[in-house]
């Protein structure tokens, strides 16, 4: 009985499952249904309001369109008539002329003839010849009453015409002004209307989303977001201990950029690359026998022997232009937010620090030609990179003030995987800046 009653609840359990489930897909299925239904429904009243109202416009721009079209036709047509009526008119009033120097030169020969012949026949042709020009001055003041006639009735024609279609206008004109409010009014109802709808269908939806959403669901969430800020602060903490798992997120530099510089100068120009490595490495070593404590005025002293350099160059070369130039392009360093402990290397494999300092920029006149080009071999090998000892050094590092870089080292360093290599060469100081410049 014991089995038989597990089996029984264990079968009851399932059905009150699968029936929960179908009627939790049902519900959600006439949800989606009705929704659909109804933004369908909006959409389509909304776009047979849009088109119901562009349609009337339409409907009463071109009955305007066609109304001044048949009145600006029948204008001309009427100009036409007149223009036409004009000419018969002048027509006819030269064939009258014509007639009436024919009937002068009749009356002239007839007159010859009369007082040649005498008789009878001379009066009928005189009187004939007088009715015939009494007769056309009888139609031509009749042709010319009708004609002022059709003229003015063209005139008045074409004054109506323009009061039709100025009346037209002032009609069309005011129908569009009513129009206009009357829209503009039906918009905040409308608005109001649609927003109301959209807020009680959203509460409705959000409503019955939490009401249906089980505790487990609440849970998963939570248990998700704890999740990711464990992950999180692990992938901090291991970031600043050195391991950087997204080396994608930093800047790129720009393409194709030119590694290899030749130097052109004969001599010094007063750069800070000019100053000695021995006395970097010199103030290097003063500050790690102090422990760090004359690092600022390590700094200090090389900015004043930069300053003092380029002040003894400017006063040399007076009126020169200056042959350097910043770049904009920037290496990114992805320095961290607080000070990171460093296990500093040994500097004993720079021992491009042990070379001579800069030989001084007044170059004696009684040196030989073998003397300054030693010199020059000299002053090119200290403008070599201290790291591949190929390119010219072009890249000034900051804080530090080195320049001992050339560009495809700079690059290598900055863009190292571990954050400790992220050092100059020169004084192991964290780098925070590189930029380019042109020599």
């Amino acid at each position: 009985m014991g089995l038989f009653k597990t089996a029984s609840d264990s079968f009851f359990n399932i059905c009150s499952t699968l029936a929960l489930t179908v009627n939790t897909i049902t519900e959600w299925t006439a949800f989606v249904l009705h929704l659909n239904y109804v933004l369908v429904t909006n959409i389509y009243v909304s776009l047979c309001t849009v088109l119901n109202g562009t349609f009337v416009a339409l409907e009463y721009i071109l009955q305007a369109v066609f109304t001044v079209c048949v009145y600006i036709f029948d204008f001309l047509s009427e100009i036409y008539a007149c223009l036409c009526a004009l000419l018969v008119l002048l027509w006819r009033i030269c064939v009258l002329f014509y007639k009436i120097f024919c009937l002068l030169f009749t009356g002239v020969e007839t007159l010859v003839l009369g007082f040649w012949n005498g008789g009878i026949l001379t009066y009928k042709t005189l009187h004939q010849s007088a009715m015939d020009v009494m007769e056309t001055c009888q139609s031509t003041a009749d042709y010319i009453a009708m004609l002022s006639q059709d003229f003015v009735m063209y005139v008045c024609g074409v004054l109506t015409t323009i009061g039709i279609v100025a009346s037209s206008v002032v009609r069309a004109l005011w129908m569009g002004i009513g129009y206009v409010p009357a829209t503009v009014s039906l918009i905040p109802t409308y608005v109001a209307t649609w927003v109301s709808k959209v807020w009680a269908r959203c509460t409705m939806w959000v409503t019955y989303a939490f009401m249906g959403v089980n505790r487990e669901t609440y849970l998963g969430i939570l248990v998700c977001f704890f999740v990711y800020v464990i992950v999180t602060k692990l992938v901090h903490i291991l970031h600043h201990r050195g391991l950087t798992f997204f080396p994608f997120r930093r800047h790129r530099q720009r393409n194709n950029r030119q590694t290899n510089r030749v130097d052109h100068f004969a001599f010094d120009r007063g750069f800070e690359s000019d100053i000695d490595d021995a006395d970097d490495v010199d103030n290097d070593n003063s500050a790690e026998e102090s422990n760090g404590e004359d690092d600022e005025d390590e700094t200090d002293a090389q900015t004043e022997l930069t300053l003092s350099d380029n002040d003894s160059e400017d006063d040399n070369s007076a009126g020169s232009e200056s042959d350097v130039s910043l770049n904009s392009q920037t290496f990114s360093s992805e320095e961290s937010d607080h000070d990171i402990d460093v296990q500093l290397p040994d500097d004993d494999g720079y021992n491009l620090r042990e070379r001579s300092s800069t030989p001084t920029r007044n170059m004696s006149k009684s040196m030989t030609h073998d003397d300054f080009a030693r010199e020059m071999e000299l002053e090119r090998d200290k403008r070599k990179c201290v790291v591949c000892q190929d390119a010219s050094k072009s890249v000034l590092i900051l804080p530090c003030k080195h320049m001992c870089l050339c560009v495809k080292c700079a690059n290598q360093i900055v863009r190292s995987y571990f954050l400790d290599r992220r050092i100059c060469p020169l004084c192991r100081t964290r780098i925070e800046k590189v930029m380019d410049v042109f020599v």
